[in-house]
Parts: C-alpha cells; sequence; structure tokens
C-alpha cells in the first residue's frame, strides 16, 4: 500500500474514533483534525520504514543495493553487464596496416572491434582477439557472422563465434544464486562445495553436480548463452586447485538446445517496434534463463509474455506445446519472429 493511502486511511481512522468519543467530527480546518492528519502522516512514514526494513531483512524480499549485501554475506556479487569476446580473421591482397580498435560488422549491424593491431600481408590470415563494441547478449554471434570492415575495401574479415555477452545480472537471478547457495551450503567437500565455486562467477546462472560415470564429480555449468572457453578453463583449474584429494572433478558446459519461436499478437499498446522488441526480450528472458534440464511450460510463457502489458492479446504459433530440455541440457533462444494478427 501507498504511503498516501496508508495516511488517508489512518487519518478517517482517527477522525471517526473522535467522532464516536465526542459525538461530533471535527472540521479540516480545527486544531484535533490537523493534529490528527499529522500524526497519520508520522505514522504511515514509519509504517512504510518498518516494511522496508521487514522485507530487507530476507533476501527472497531484497531489492538493489540491500540484495547486493545479501550476496556479499554468501560470497557473491552482482554480475556486471559484460561483451562478447571472439577472433576475427583479416586476409587482403597487399600490405594493409589495422590498428587496435578496428571497427567490423555482421550484416545486421552488430559492431565488433579489435583488441590489438594486425599487419597483413597477401594470402596470409591474420587472426586478432576482438570484443563486441556494446556489452549485452546481442552482441553473442555464430561462427562466421562477422563480414564487413567498417570504412575499408582493402581487408576481408571473418570470424569465430563469439561468447559471453550478457546484460548486468537483475535482482531476480541475484536472488536465485543467493538463495540456491543457502540451499546448498557448502562444508568444503560437499555439493554445495563445488556450486559454490561456479556461482562466484556472475556469468554462470546455472550449475549442477553429479556423480561422474567415469568416475569422480561432474560439475556442469550454463549461462544465458554460450560460456566463453576461457571462463570454463579457469574454473576448471579452481576447482583442481581446491578439490579434495581423493576426487576427480570435471567441469562441463551444458549443451545448448536452441528453440525457436513465433509469435503473434492483436491490440498493441504501443508502437509495433517497442511492442515486438518487448514481447521477443521477454521469451528470451524467460527461455535463457531456464536452468539445466529445465522445463518451461507454454503457461508460464503466455503469463511472461502477457505481464509486459504490451498487448491485449498474445498467440504463441509455435512452440505448441511446453518446452523441456533433456537431461544434463538447457534450453536458449534461438530465432524469436513477432508480428501483429493479419486482420
Amino acid at each position: 500500500m501507498r504511503q498516501e493511502e496508508q495516511r488517508e486511511i489512518l487519518y478517517q481512522q482517527m477522525i471517526n474514533a473522535y467522532g464516536d468519543l465526542m459525538g461530533t467530527v471535527p472540521d479540516e480546518a480545527t486544531d484535533p483534525a490537523i493534529r490528527f492528519r499529522v500524526l497519520a502522516d508520522e505514522l504511515a512514514q514509519g509504517m512504510e520504514e518498518v516494511q522496508e526494513a521487514e522485507n530487507n531483512a530476507l533476501p527472497q524480499l531484497a531489492q538493489g543495493k540491500t540484495l547486493d549485501a545479501h550476496a556479499a554475506a554468501r560470497g557473491l556479487e552482482r554480475g556486471q553487464a559484460a561483451r562478447a569476446v571472439g577472433i576475427l580473421t583479416f586476409t587482403a591482397e597487399k600490405a594493409v596496416e589495422l590498428p587496435a580498435g578496428t571497427v567490423c560488422r555482421t550484416q545486421d549491424g552488430w559492431a565488433y572491434e579489435t583488441l590489438e593491431p594486425a599487419s597483413l600481408i597477401p594470402e596470409a590470415p591474420v587472426t586478432v582477439q576482438a570484443q563486441s563494441v556494446e556489452a549485452g547478449p546481442f552482441g553473442n554471434a555464430l561462427e562466421g557472422a562477422v563480414q564487413v570492415v567498417a570504412g575499408r575495401q582493402d581487408c576481408q574479415v571473418t570470424s569465430s563465434a563469439f561468447t559471453g555477452g550478457c546484460d548486468q545480472e537483475t535482482d531476480e537471478r541475484l536472488r536465485r544464486r543467493v538463495l540456491e547457495s543457502w540451499a546448498n551450503p557448502s562444508n568444503g567437500a560437499n555439493r554445495g562445495y563445488y556450486l559454490a565455486i561456479a556461482q562466484k562467477r556472475p556469468q554462470i546462472t546455472h550449475a549442477q553436480v553429479q556423480a561422474n560415470p567415469e568416475g569422480g564429480v561432474l560439475l556442469t555449468v550454463a549461462g544465458e548463452a554460450q560460456l566463453p572457453e576461457s571462463l570454463l578453463l579457469e574454473l576448471s583449474q579452481e576447482v583442481e586447485a581446491l578439490r579434495e584429494p581423493t576426487c576427480s572433478v570435471t567441469v562441463v558446459q551444458a549443451p545448448i538446445e536452441t528453440v525457436s519461436i513465433s509469435l503473434q499478437y492483436e491490440g498493441g499498446k504501443a508502437s509495433a517496434q517497442e511492442v515486438e522488441e518487448g514481447l521477443a526480450q521477454a521469451a528470451r528472458r524467460l527461455v535463457n534463463g531456464s536452468g539445466i534440464g529445465a522445463k518451461v511450460p507454454l503457461s508460464t510463457l503466455y503469463a511472461c509474455l502477457m505481464a509486459t502489458g504490451l498487448a491485449e492479446g498474445v498467440l504463441v504459433v509455435s512452440p505448441q506445446g511446453d518446452l523441456k530440455a533433456e537431461t544434463g541440457k538447457v534450453l536458449r533462444c534461438g530465432e524469436i519472429t513477432v508480428g501483429e494478427v493479419a486482420e
């Protein structure tokens, strides 16, 4: 309840109680009414502060910086937005010098920049490290997606897959990691121990510990998109250094099952572009946030889309049933198409 509403309710209760006791209701301009108004305002403010303190005391309800403090108590921190990283390969028919920061693009305009200079000679491919110009998941790209060197005609480019791009971690994602860390406390050797090591990395949104059929422990991890090999190597090295002496731990990335989604809407409450982008973003966030071996019910997808408030009605053309990842795999969005229902 908003503070203004609570204040008005308290004020009316005081006025009514005064009327019952004195047999008359005080006028708004009288001293008792003014005192009641001031008291109601102070009580409403105090009640709001008490409610906020109660919410902040629990990670289930805390938000923002208070949730960050709960995370820090569990050795976790909010993940910051990250750029996708990958490799660009250049070729040229004559000697060309490319400075660090050379921008290349995909056919649909997403930009990537080199992190080091490159000296090209005829018929000798040169590879350089690169990253997306902007942070976020839209910088993640398939192999070969980068095909244009911006502003240059004297060389050609192709690319590896770009991975690791993500938005800043939301309260809901951070809250899930905090609650998982409480549900699986680490004692230095159990399942929770290995989960805690993995969950310290904000790009890892889900982790699973199982017995490895080949012996030891299998630590399976997943992110909203494909995780960089460098991150998996770093995690493997840390686990190897901290594991129990008699236990081998294998770190693997959960294979991705790509799903395509087709949506139609009617009664858009914003511009067509805003509606289509908003619905696509909501569907992508839901599916890409699902865990290892998790299920995304069709009813949940509908609820998520309608909760955006962008359209009066939404139809999920495909899939036509619940989405379910195979054991050890994760669901992640591929192509999402959104269009208005034809009249």
